[in-house]
């Protein structure tokens, strides 16, 4: 829904920059789609152990169609999905671990504990909570799904924003 909406005011206010995402994450789906494990023309990811199974190994090495090739910052960053949120900082994810944070394997290299404490990122469940809300009421229904279907709008579309 945050990159939907976002997609369709950056169509209003700057759309070479919304076409320009849009022709990527177009040709994304085109080189990976058949690949894709799920529906193809909704989007939505698969739910079956196969499927989930197959997903870990999806375009993993292919850039996000949101990324601006010549300077590598995502052009829809106040939108971006809680994936891209939650990703490098250190996240409260398991009681089992020495401090309870799980990290990057590639960040935090040489912090302490207590440094890595001091940079946790709070997930903002209830914000999800209501995002997932909005969806169902308003008929679009949850359902995973990767950046690229939702950054391929139809030039010329009169898709309005969800309500946020």
């Amino acid at each position: 829904m945050r990159l939907r909406n976002a997609m369709a005011e950056m169509a209003a206010t700057d759309p070479a920059q919304a076409a320009a995402i849009s022709s990527r994450a177009a040709r994304y789906l085109d080189a990976f789609g058949t690949d894709f494990p799920g529906n193809r023309v909704t989007g939505v990811l698969g739910a079956s152990e196969e499927e989930q199974s197959a997903f870990e190994e999806f375009a993993n090495d292919a850039a996000c169609p949101a990324l601006n090739p010549e300077s590598g910052l995502c052009e829809v960053y106040a939108a971006r999905p809680m994936t891209c949120r939650i990703f490098g900082p250190p996240v409260r994810m398991d009681a089992d671990t020495e401090s309870g944070l799980a990290v990057c394997e590639l960040c935090f290299t040489e912090a302490t504990q207590d440094e890595i404490a001091v940079a946790e990122m709070v997930v903002p469940h209830d914000e999800e909570q209501r995002v997932l809300g909005l969806l169902e009421e308003t008929g679009s229904g949850p359902g995973d799904t990767i950046v690229a279907y939702c950054l391929t709008l139809p030039l010329g579309s009169e898709r309005k924003p969800i309500a946020s």
